[in-house]
């Protein structure tokens, strides 16, 4: 029913947690059969697990349960079952949850300093020693999600007028179902993760300085890419080895930078930075690409 319907993102994580969750527990019934019961004690399985089994963040148990009430919902509209077990399936309080959801957090400003200290370091010849820095602080700057910078291209950056055109996404690792293996591969969409996705983001002057020092970088090895971020042969940077290149700027500091920072930290910190400066939170919401100001 799914397929073809939403993002293959969205549908690779249903396949996941039917495959992961559900095939190999409730999965062994008919669907008559699963009662209330059933599921309330797959929800607290995977809750609080025993015998050294994994367990699952509340984000993790709500999936399952919305997987089956789908899953039922269509059942009862195609007259094959009469009551949706469901209905009745709670998601324990946090108390109860072993496994707790992790907390985004933004940068402090002492850590902010750090870190691009750390990424602007340079070699005794001059070179920076962390190349793929420059890209990260541009995430930095800008809030745009890691699959954006990823697929940004030059003609995407208007310098005279100081905006970045964000009108495209790499998905990260997406499940290539035209391959016979199933396959993993990252895929450039057209727009962004959302409609409002789709968006011109003014840059500062600090912005435009790390974006002309990788033009000089590309320049000074040979690098001939259309893509801002790219590999050293020409090609498009990948997120693992951002976030390789992160992790490695962490440790350089890690008292001071968190080990818990992520790419999505630095596009937290830029949200976090504009509301701390009293810049309207709609204004955040447009600049970060939400789709609607609550997720703001």
């Amino acid at each position: 029913f799914k397929l073809k319907t939403i993002e293959p993102s969205s549908y690779d994580k249903l396949e996941r947690t039917y495959h992961n969750q559900i095939k190999n527990t409730i999965g062994n019934k008919m669907m008559g059969e699963v009662t209330t019961k059933d599921i309330q004690e797959l929800i607290n399985m995977y809750a609080s697990p025993k015998n050294g089994e994994k367990g699952l963040a509340r984000s993790g148990l709500k999936k399952i349960l919305q997987l089956l009430n789908q899953c039922y919902k269509n059942a009862i509209k195609e007259e094959k079952l009469e009551k949706n077990p469901c209905d009745n399936v709670y998601i324990p309080k946090d108390l109860f949850i072993d496994v707790k959801t992790k907390e985004q957090f933004s940068l402090s400003d002492a850590a902010l300093d750090e870190f691009k200290n750390i990424a602007l370091k340079r070699t005794q010849n001059g070179n920076y020693k962390y190349f793929d820095g420059l890209y990260l602080l541009v995430l930095l700057n800008t809030g745009m999600r890691t699959g954006e910078l990823l697929a940004l291209e030059w003609n995407d950056i208007d310098f005279e007028n100081k905006t970045i055109h964000i009108n495209k996404i790499v998905q990260n690792k997406i499940v290539d179902r035209t391959s016979k293996d199933n396959v993993r591969v990252d895929r450039i969409k057209k727009g962004s993760k959302t409609k409002a996705g789709n968006r011109y983001v003014p840059i500062n002057e600090a912005t435009i300085s790390y974006l002309n020092e990788i033009k000089a970088q590309h320049k000074l090895y040979k690098i001939d890419s259309e893509f801002v971020c790219s590999t050293s042969v020409g090609t498009r940077q990948t997120h693992r080895n951002l976030l390789r290149s992160l992790k490695t700027i962490i440790k350089k500091s890690p008292k001071v930078i968190p080990q818990e920072t992520s790419l999505h930290t630095l596009r937290h910190t830029f949200g976090s930075t504009l509301i701390r400066s009293n810049i309207d939170i709609s204004v955040v919401s447009k600049l970060m690409g939400h789709s609607n100001i609550t997720v703001t």
